[in-house]
């Protein structure tokens, strides 16, 4: 396993990096690096995992994510077990002092700046005027030199106006960067990920980062402001989300298909994650489609 310090690749004096990912499924170990990463999700469905924050992530979603806040885009099985689904992004990379040191501290760029420093809680946006920007994030991939800075900043612009932006964690997340941390934490991401819907024990969890149950469970919470219990149920309850848009799945099957072993528990971790209960959440979902 590499260690997750990630090397954003650059040409010489490139001031902005604009990446096009498409391919089966996304990069999918847990990693950071210094650039401000802001991604528009075109297609693709999975788990994300953004510093302290777990959950789904989904076409037309749109992340602002500051430097070295360590975080996973996880695409569904589906899309490792058959080629006919497509994961599709479109990102910029760019680091804080990248045009020039007092640039994000003109009165002429507040509101972008504001955008830049808030990425450092994690942004997220949906709805109908993210979608509005799709085109946008599309068509700068085929610009170069200035045209691409002039785009590049109208979406920035955009970004920093939308009516939804949603801070996806409460407190600025601070990285500790080692690599020894790094392998650590992705072995347990990793873990959870793929066997979420089983019988997950902390003394398995522990022994996948080759450490005693009490030392494994203040190193999760310490990284993480969050207990090991808590990031697997979100990771289930996210899981869930998904499938409560099948309406051939009872709630029942959904709970035990998500690794829940009983569906009063399910249902309580459920509504404290979401805020809605299973049922309500699906209600809303289906008269959405």
């Amino acid at each position: 396993m590499k260690a997750l310090s990630f090397k954003i690749p650059k040409t010489r004096d490139q001031s902005l990096r604009v990446q096009i990912d498409k391919q089966t499924y996304f990069y999918d170990s847990f990693h950071y690096h210094p650039e401000v990463q802001i991604s528009y999700i075109i297609e693709g469905t999975g788990t994300r995992i953004i510093g302290n924050s777990v959950g789904r992530f989904n076409s037309d979603e749109l992340y602002v994510i500051g430097p070295n806040i360590p975080h996973i885009f996880k695409s569904d099985k589906i899309y490792y077990e058959e080629n006919t689904h497509l994961s599709h992004a479109v990102s910029f990379y760019f680091t804080e002092d990248a045009f020039g040191d007092k640039f994000f501290s003109l009165t002429e760029t507040r509101e972008i700046s504001d955008l830049i420093l808030n990425s450092k809680k994690i942004l997220f946006c949906s709805g109908e005027e993210v979608k509005s920007l799709k085109k946008d994030f599309i068509n700068i991939t085929a610009t170069k030199g200035f045209e691409k800075l002039r785009m590049f900043f109208d979406i920035l612009h955009s970004i920093s106006r939308l009516p939804n932006q949603v801070q996806l964690s409460k407190t600025t997340y601070e990285q500790r960067n080692t690599e020894k941390y790094g392998k650590r934490i992705n072995d347990i991401f990793d873990f959870v990920i793929h066997n979420y819907d089983k019988n997950i024990s902390l003394e398995k969890a522990a022994a996948k980062a080759n450490l005693s149950t009490t030392a494994f469970c203040r190193f999760f919470k310490e990284r993480t402001r969050k207990s090991f219990t808590e990031f697997v149920n979100e990771v289930r309850v996210g899981e869930a989300c998904k499938l409560l848009a099948d309406k051939d799945l009872n709630i029942s099957q959904i709970c035990y298909e998500v690794g829940f072993n009983n569906i009063s528990n399910f249902n309580r971790k459920f509504k404290e994650i979401i805020g809605f209960t299973p049922k309500q959440y699906r209600a809303a979902f289906l008269s959405r489609s």
